[in-house]
């Protein structure tokens, strides 16, 4: 588990991330900011979610077992830099 603060997931994603957010809001993460950025043809984006709580140890399986979600990356801010 990683820090109970502000911890950054990087979700790399196809379709909709109205999944990821439930997700998120299912485990108690509060998102604090959320940036897209959507490849040409639309088919694709990549979101950067800042999210406030507790990130439990499953919380990578059940993001990388959602349909449209092709990757996915937890960093706790805190233990970088």
């Amino acid at each position: 588990t990683l820090d109970p603060a502000s911890s950054n997931a990087s979700i790399a994603l196809s379709g909709k991330n109205r999944s990821v957010l439930s997700t998120l809001r299912s485990v108690d993460l509060n998102v604090q900011y959320m940036n897209n950025k959507v490849f040409a043809g639309k088919k694709a984006a990549v979101s950067t979610i800042e999210v406030a709580g507790e990130i439990p140890a499953d919380l990578y399986d059940q993001l990388i077992s959602l349909e449209n979600v092709l990757g996915v990356s937890l960093l706790d801010k805190r233990s970088v830099g």
